[in-house]
Formats: C-alpha cells, structure tokens, sequence
C-alpha cells in the first residue's frame, strides 16, 4: 500500500498504550496467540500523535511530526488524534494520557518547523465532520475537513467526496 504514516487515531487506543506501543514497536501480545509462532514485528510505518501526552513524562507517546523532502521541497507531517478520544473510548484505554487541542498543538510547532526551513504542513488527523468555520484557529493556514471520522466530507465540505484536494500553503 505504500503507508509511511499514521496519524493514530481513536481507536488505537482501544486497548490501551502498552498495546499501542507493542503495535508500533513489535513483541507478542500479552493475551493472544502469535499465528506464525512468531512476535508481531510492528508496524512498518511512523505512527505521530503530536497531541497526545504521557502525563507520567510529559512527552508525546509518538513523535509529534515527521519530515520528508519532494522534488527539493521540504514537508512536514503532523499527526494529531481527536482530541475527545477520551470521551469515546474506554477510559482504561487512555489512562495516564492527556489529549491536547488540535489547533493549539499544530500552531505550538509551527515556529520550530519554520526555523527547520519546512515549505509546507499537512496535518494528520482521524476527525470527519463538516467545517464549522474553525480553520481561522490555525493561522492564515488552509484547512481541509478529514474524512477519516466515519463520514465522508467533500473539498467543498460536502459529504461524499473524498477525493484528494491539493493546496499550496505558504509559510
């Protein structure tokens, strides 16, 4: 499929962090079976969760953004998880984290990625909807509604297309 990142969403977290963890890390599940007699080797691609926080470190439990570089252009990716996650999965499955704001976590990076001379910002985040007109949150940045909260949401804030919508985005 060709998947370099995952903005993790809220049902990552149906099972708690250490399952998280063991997810993007490998080892073998502490209740099942291995199929192939073998441990999960972990995913083999970033999971990024620039909002989600271990209150026990006060660090990400993921890195916050991940850069990559197209035809000399430098983009970086947040990845962001709804922040209500703990309002929709069991509470053992957050305990210990803190779930930040979308908006103020993308703007509390975008200092640090402008010094790293970044062009361009894509944020990852599993959150459908409609606009509600809160793009403004984020700075004179362009802003398009995900489809990744179970209801499809068109460029134009439709639902039903989900086609990919380019937009440049000046730093």
């Amino acid at each position: 499929m060709g998947l370099d990142l995952n903005g993790v969403g809220n049902h990552e977290f149906d099972e708690g962090p250490v399952e998280l963890l063991r997810m993007q890390q490998g080892g073998h599940h502490p209740e099942a079976d291995d199929v192939d007699g073998e441990p999960f080797r972990g995913a083999d691609f970033q999971f990024l969760a620039g909002n989600v926080i271990d209150d026990g470190t006060g660090n990400t439990i993921f890195p916050s953004y991940a850069v990559h570089e197209f035809q000399g252009i430098k983009v970086a990716f947040i990845g962001l998880t709804l922040e209500g996650t703990p309002r929709i999965v069991a509470r053992s499955g957050v305990a210990g984290l803190s779930f930040h704001d979308e908006a103020v976590t993308v703007n509390s990076l975008v200092p640090r990625l402008q010094e790293e001379g970044i062009q361009a910002i894509v944020v990852l985040l599993h959150q459908g909807g409609f606009s509600d007109g809160g793009s403004e949150r984020l700075r004179g940045r362009s802003r398009r509604p995900g489809c990744g909260g179970h209801r499809e949401v068109g460029p134009g804030g439709g639902p039903g297309d989900c086609r990919p919508y380019p937009r440049r985005i000046h730093l």
